[in-house]
């Protein structure tokens, strides 16, 4: 059984500290529980992804809804991966 602490969990990352203590207070003062990440190396170690019902992440190039077609899925990669060869 799910807990209301449960449906509210949001994972939140971002290296600014201070934006995280923000989002953070905002969330709950909106009956959301927000678990903090100051990297993306320590996103990658949470275990309990199913019990969230939002990640926030900084420096999002976009965001997909399923369906989605093929190029909404590549042209994103592409501007992503263009600055790094």
């Amino acid at each position: 059984m799910l807990c209301l602490q449960d449906q509210n969990l949001v994972l939140v990352v971002d290296d600014d500290p201070g934006m995280l203590k923000g989002i953070q207070r905002l969330l709950r003062q909106h009956a959301y529980e927000a678990i903090p990440f100051s990297s993306a190396q320590a996103f990658k170690t949470h275990i309990d992804f199913e019990k969230a019902v939002c990640v926030i992440l900084a420096g999002c190039i976009a965001f997909l809804e399923k369906p989605f077609s093929a190029q909404s899925l590549i042209e994103p990669l592409k501007k992503a991966t263009a600055g790094r060869s």
